[in-house]
């Protein structure tokens, strides 16, 4: 079976991020408004690197983070009022 992650990274435009001592310092500094520690590690690369965060999660919130998935939700929301998408 051949892998096909690698060449799906490229064909999307996704880079890896590597988990740096920035990033572990940042988690370290981390109010826990979340428990999980591989949330809060994605929080402080988020934070490290100036990206936004795709996620469902309402709880990253209070760490002040940009989360797109939510204004992905407003956007279709107002497309639906404006008679759906053309």
């Amino acid at each position: 079976m051949k892998l096909l992650f690698p060449q799906q990274l490229t064909r999307n435009g996704f880079e890896l991020l590597p988990i740096t001592v920035a990033h572990l310092t940042i988690v370290d500094s981390l109010p826990f408004h979340h428990r999980d520690p591989f949330d809060r590690l994605i929080v402080a690369q988020v934070i490290a690197e100036g990206l936004g965060l795709v996620s469902l999660d309402a709880k990253l919130d209070a760490y002040g983070v940009q989360r797109l998935w939510q204004l992905f939700v407003i956007c279709q929301q107002a497309d639906l009022q404006n008679g759906g998408v053309k």
